[in-house]
């Protein structure tokens, strides 16, 4: 059902569309009281009958782990606090002897502890380790929580967003940095490897505020940092965050966005990716700008991919017009390269490119804040279709993403009720009450199914073909419904931070369990065999899965507790709880931030 022309989104005539792809689909009506026919006219949308605009989408939620307040020394290495830990009551770890050789499965993560503290590593167990660290590490467990070695990377100012660790099936491990001081890369060995100082002497690189690519691999070695930002000139206002970093097409994909600055909007600036390599390339942009990119590197070498740089940006560099790459999964793609990206537009009304300065640069603008952007790139990263949603009141967010083999793409984050979401032939809306979304579009654009949800969407989603499952994670407590005003709502009672596996044909959810804790949040998802695995943090103390025969509660007397929850992939069963990290001080820690598996 076709909308009156309304004030929100104003969609400006695009330039050439190189990967256009008209979609007169209508919208399948597999949610019949989401998809069959509009709600309510809320107005958002011109009356231009079915089309491709062929935008990007916006994923949506800035995750910043913070920034550490006092610099530790880059060339420490690590100082060692101690004996092995004893146990404590920290529910099914376990305490015994580790297999010294390992062979099977492995966890791998990634995380900070920022301002000087001590930390422990596979905390009751014959061979876990102590250490003082200021700034990242990266550790490996095997399946049982054993500890098997750790990657110091001491730093002067930390933060480290929550975008995607991947470790490959040969088990090399790429992960994301956002700089903003001096930092050390060392190997497991406790051998420093490289550096990003303020004075460089070889082989140390000078520093930059920005965002780099890191490798190091399975067993701990070091392998390369690459980075994206101008060491030359780049302002201390300038912010740089990362969304998503995956391993697609033979490609490491990087997906973020750059905040502030302090000079005027008429300076322009060069953002530099790959700096000194051979195809190195040089973006100039004016020096007010927010902007986002995507770009893609050599996963063996981490050189720029050639002609890979894509920037969506302001047409006017203002500080009040941002649009930002924030949500997590934007790279993961289909078996034809294609992927999903979503996007977010932030403040005042303004006019918007994407792809700017390409062949398929697409213009639009809009007239109210917080207007999510959904989009398909192909393997090259030229548009295919571009939707967007939002309301004449309340605001949008993108949280996570996902791209399916054969195409199509799914969507999570907050929205107000009765929301416009632009499908291929129209307008559907979002329920009465919702505050959350989840949305599937096919290959072409249209809509397949549009899920309401009275909470905040998921901030997470993790695909899994092979079982028709989708996985995906949240947090808020008291009772929450999945698909609001369908007739396969599912109503369950969270106490925090929650984890549901869905239908991916058509949105049901299956099952929820939770973690009741006011301070315990999932960080990460992954599949282990049959086993769902999720890096999970908390402070104190939380009960998982309440309610249930598994129901396991911890009391960790000690500020932070990290480790891994192992669910039956099919049932949500909780089979156990594992700790991995220790940290018994007050300093700020995030945890596990990013966790994944190697699975030989």
């Amino acid at each position: 059902m076709p909308h009156a022309p309304g004030p929100l989104l104003c969609l400006a005539a695009a330039l050439t569309l190189l990967a256009f792809t008209a979609c007169a689909d209508p919208v399948d009506p597999v949610d019949a009281s989401v998809d069959g026919g509009v709600e309510t006219d809320t107005g958002i949308f011109p009356d231009t009958g079915p089309r491709d605009t062929g935008v990007e989408p916006d994923t949506g939620v800035e995750d910043d782990s913070g920034v550490a307040d006092d610099a530790g020394d880059p060339d420490a290495g690590f100082p060692d606090s101690g004996a092995d830990a004893g146990s404590v009551d920290a529910g099914d770890g376990g305490v015994g002897p580790c297999n010294p050789n390992p062979t099977g499965r492995e966890y791998i993560s990634f995380g900070t502890a920022q301002n000087p503290q001590t930390v422990t590593f596979g905390a009751g167990y014959a061979n876990s380790r102590t250490v003082d660290l200021d700034g990242a590490y990266l550790a490996a467990f095997d399946e049982l929580g054993c500890f098997l070695w750790l990657a110091n990377m001491p730093a002067s100012q930390p933060s480290f967003g929550g975008a995607n660790l991947t470790v490959t099936p040969q088990g090399d491990i790429y992960f994301p940095i956002v700089l903003n001081g001096e930092i050390s890369f060392y190997d497991a060995s406790d051998a420093l490897r490289h550096q990003i100082v303020l004075n460089p002497q070889p082989p140390a690189e000078p520093f930059t505020r920005g965002a780099a690519i890191v490798s190091y691999d399975r067993l701990g070695n070091f392998r390369w940092v690459k980075r994206i930002g101008n060491a030359a000139t780049e302002p201390a206002a300038k912010g740089y965050s990362v969304a998503s970093l995956e391993l697609t097409g033979g490609l490491i994909r990087m997906a973020g966005s750059v905040n502030g600055a302090t000079n005027g909007p008429t300076d322009d600036y060069e953002v530099v990716f790959g700096a000194g390599e051979a195809n190195e390339t040089r973006v100039t942009i004016g020096m007010r700008y927010q902007f986002a990119y995507v770009a893609a590197f050599d996963p063996a070498t981490g050189a720029l991919a050639q002609d890979s740089v894509r920037i969506d940006a302001p047409v006017v560099g203002a500080t009040n017009y941002q649009l930002r790459h924030n949500g997590r999964g934007a790279g993961q793609s289909a078996t034809d390269g294609s992927y999903a990206l979503g996007q977010l537009m932030v403040g005042a009304a303004g006019s918007y490119l994407l792809n700017r300065g390409q062949a398929d640069e697409l213009g639009f603008a809009v007239t109210s804040n917080f207007v999510a952007s959904f989009a398909k790139r192909d393997a090259t990263g030229a548009l295919a279709w571009h939707r967007l949603a939002g309301a004449t009141a309340g605001s949008m967010s993108v949280f996570s993403s996902a791209a399916l083999a054969d195409g199509a793409v799914l969507f999570s984050g907050n929205g107000p009720e009765q929301a416009d979401f632009q499908s291929a032939a129209g307008v559907v809306n979002l329920a009465t009450g919702a505050n959350g979304y989840l949305v599937r579009y096919d290959a072409l654009g249209s809509i397949a199914w549009l899920r309401s949800i009275s909470s905040r969407g998921f901030s997470n989603l993790f695909v899994d073909e092979a079982r028709g499952a989708l996985f995906a994670f949240g947090s808020d407590t008291g009772d929450i419904t999945f698909g609001l005003g369908d007739a396969d709502a599912y109503t369950a009672t969270v106490g925090g931070a929650y984890l549901a596996r869905l239908d991916l044909a058509t949105g049901a959810v299956l099952w929820v369990t939770s973690v009741d804790s006011s301070t315990a949040s999932f960080r990460d998802l992954d599949i282990l065999g049959n086993e769902l695995v999720a890096s999970v943090r908390f402070d104190n103390s939380a009960t998982f899965s309440p309610g249930t025969p598994q129901e396991t509660a911890i009391s960790a007397n000690f500020n932070t507790w990290s480790g891994m929850a192992r669910y039956d992939a099919e049932t949500g069963q909780l089979l156990g709880v594992v700790e991995l990290i220790r940290h018994p001080g007050t300093q700020l820690n995030d945890g596990l931030n990013m966790g994944g598996v190697y699975e030989p």
